[in-house]
C-alpha cells in the first residue's frame, strides 16, 4: 500500500511539475546588446517581450535617459517598461495618461544616478524589459542616451524642453566654501510647471501627484520661479537636485485643479504642453526676482 501510495504521489509530483511548468517559462526574446544614442524600433504582443542590455561606466557628472515611443498603445492594454539597474528598478506605462486624461504616446525618464559610486567609475548594466497585455502587436521604439549638463556649474544657464510626460532633473553640487545658492527657473512659455528642489536620493519624485511630497521644497511656476537652497536644508549634504515637472494643463497655475476620477477621465488625445525653461543656480543672492 505504502509502495502503491509513493507511486502516486511521484506521478502527481511530475504532473504538477509539467503543468505549471510552462507558467515559469519565460517568453522574453533573446536579449539585445543595445548602444547609447541609437533607436531601436520593435513590436511587442501578450507572452512576447523584449529585453535590451546597455552597458556603460558610471559617473556622478553624467545621468542617462530613456526615451520611449508608442502611437499604438493604448491605455486599456499600456505597455510595461521595467528599466533594472544595480540597486533600484524603474518601472512605467506608455501612454502616459494624465490626471485630466490626456495621453501621450512618448515618454521619456532620467535614471537616479548610483550615489554609492560617486568617487569610483565602475561598469554598469542596465537591463530594459518591454511587455504588454495586449493580444495585438504593439509597435514602440527606445532610444537611450546621456544628458547633456547633467551636473549644474554656478552661474551657467542651461536652456531644455520639458512636457507632461517627460520630466528633467538635474544634479547640483554646493562648491567648498558655499552654504546657500538661489535656483532660478524662467520660461517665455505660460504652461504651468513644478520647480522642485529634492534631497540627492532615489526615487526621484518627477511626477506631478508625487513631487509635492519630497523632503524638499518646490513652487508652481508660469514664466520665472526661484528657491533659496541651503546646505544644510538635506542633512549637511553637498547634493541635491532640481526638478521640472510639467503639467497638461494650467489649471494648478489658475487655482481651478481639479482631480477627475477614472470614470471622468476621457482620454482627449495628447496636450500641446510643451515648456522651454532656462535654469540657473547663483552664487549669490541679489533682488532682480
Amino acid at each position: 500500500m505504502t509502495s502503491k501510495m509513493g507511486v502516486i504521489q511521484l506521478f502527481i509530483c511530475l504532473g504538477v511539475i509539467l503543468h505549471i511548468g510552462p507558467l515559469f517559462s519565460s517568453a522574453t526574446s533573446p536579449g539585445i546588446q543595445a548602444v547609447f544614442n541609437h533607436t531601436y524600433s520593435g513590436n511587442v504582443s501578450a507572452g512576447n517581450e523584449k529585453l535590451y542590455t546597455f552597458t556603460h561606466n558610471t559617473s556622478m557628472d553624467e545621468a542617462i535617459r530613456f526615451q520611449f515611443l508608442s502611437e499604438d498603445a493604448v491605455p486599456d492594454f499600456p505597455i510595461l517598461l521595467v528599466v533594472k539597474q544595480t540597486r533600484s528598478v524603474l518601472s512605467y506605462t506608455v501612454p502616459y495618461v494624465s490626471p485630466d486624461g490626456q495621453k501621450y504616446g512618448s515618454v521619456s525618464k532620467t535614471l537616479c544616478p548610483d550615489s554609492s559610486n560617486l568617487n569610483a567609475s565602475v561598469e554598469e548594466t542596465i537591463i530594459v524589459v518591454v511587455s504588454t497585455s495586449s493580444a495585438i502587436e504593439v509597435n514602440f521604439t527606445l532610444t537611450g542616451m546621456f544628458v547633456d549638463d547633467f551636473n549644474l556649474q554656478s552661474n551657467k544657464n542651461i536652456t531644455f524642453l520639458s512636457d507632461p510626460s517627460a520630466p528633467q532633473y538635474y544634479q547640483y553640487e554646493f562648491p567648498e566654501g558655499v552654504d546657500m545658492v538661489m535656483v532660478r527657473a524662467k520660461s517665455p512659455d505660460k504652461a504651468c510647471a513644478y520647480l522642485s528642489v529634492q534631497n540627492a536620493k532615489c526615487p526621484i519624485l518627477d511626477g506631478v501627484s508625487t513631487v509635492r511630497y519630497n523632503e524638499g521644497f518646490f513652487q508652481t511656476m508660469t514664466k520665472q520661479a526661484a528657491i533659496t537652497v541651503t546646505r544644510d536644508m538635506f542633512n549637511g549634504s553637498d547634493l541635491f537636485f532640481v526638478v521640472v515637472v510639467v503639467h497638461s494643463t494650467n489649471a494648478m497655475c489658475d487655482n481651478t485643479f481639479k482631480t477627475l476620477s477614472p470614470l471622468e477621465a476621457h482620454y482627449t488625445g495628447s496636450s500641446k504642453q510643451t515648456k522651454n525653461v532656462t535654469l540657473t543656480v547663483e552664487r549669490t543672492l541679489d533682488s532682480k526676482f
